[in-house]
């Protein structure tokens, strides 16, 4: 349960880390390009890493027959704790996103702020919330129960 809480983890501060770097930059490509301009930009540059990322994803095993791979092997893996990590961070993000498009609309309308000054304080808020994910994702202090090494 370690093991897939830690991957999970991973997945979770990659997302943030998306928000870090990425919110920003496409608020700063909207203030020369546009908005549209913004989208267009992002869409290439996600184009331009699925390439790669398909290429590093290995192929199916030739010995692996699809009729026998069972379509309920992954139910087997879900228990009670790990529904109730998938469901907190899946409210986590749904709160970041609102949050952070709601920030930026609302600074954007009520203050008139720039997309650059945007940009800044959506940084701001990204770091705060990879932060919490770091913090909040660690057990200051605790041990695994005895008998049980790291998983």
């Amino acid at each position: 349960m370690a093991r897939r809480g830690r991957a999970l983890g991973a997945l979770i501060n990659g997302q943030s880390l998306s928000f870090v770097f990425g919110v920003p930059l496409v608020t700063l490509a909207a203030s020369g390009l546009g908005w549209r301009g913004a989208i267009v930009a992002q869409g290439l540059a996600l184009l331009a890493v699925t390439a790669p990322v398909a290429a590093g994803v290995p192929a199916r095993r030739p010995d692996t027959d699809p009729d026998s791979v069972s379509h309920f092997g992954a139910l087997r893996v879900l228990d009670r704790r790990l529904l109730a990590l998938l469901g907190a961070g899946a409210a986590e993000r749904w709160c970041f996103v609102v949050l952070a498009v709601y920030l930026a609309s609302f600074l954007v309308i009520a203050y008139q702020v720039s997309f650059t000054v945007l940009a800044v304080a959506l940084t701001l808020v990204a770091l705060g919330n990879l932060a919490g994910n770091l913090l909040g994702g660690r057990r200051w202090g605790s041990r695994p129960p005895a008998g049980r090494g790291p998983a």
